[in-house]
């Protein structure tokens, strides 16, 4: 029952910390130099790719610390009831 508690309080936080950072992505612009250099060289590919990677890395982060704290609560898991484990 406790762990249920706290994955609703974890739950409630995540969609509090998206709803936020969905509200401020309509005030987040972009670096005026950035803009004038697109436009001057015609180099965007290039902004483009670093603007990918950028966006891309929260969710590989994110991705990376969940599968290796899932893999740790199997592992745990297994440790205490070793009867669960398949023949």
């Amino acid at each position: 029952m406790h762990f249920f508690r706290s994955s609703i309080r974890i739950a409630i936080f995540l969609v509090f910390v998206a709803g936020v950072s969905v509200c401020a992505m309509g005030t987040a612009e972009a670096c005026p130099t950035c803009k004038e250099a697109i436009h001057q060289n015609g180099s965007g590919a290039a902004y483009a790719a670093s603007i990918l990677f950028m966006m891309s890395m929260p969710f590989a982060i994110m991705a990376f610390w969940t599968i290796l704290i899932l893999n740790l609560r199997a592992k745990a898991v297994r440790r205490r009831c070793p009867s669960t484990e398949a023949a």
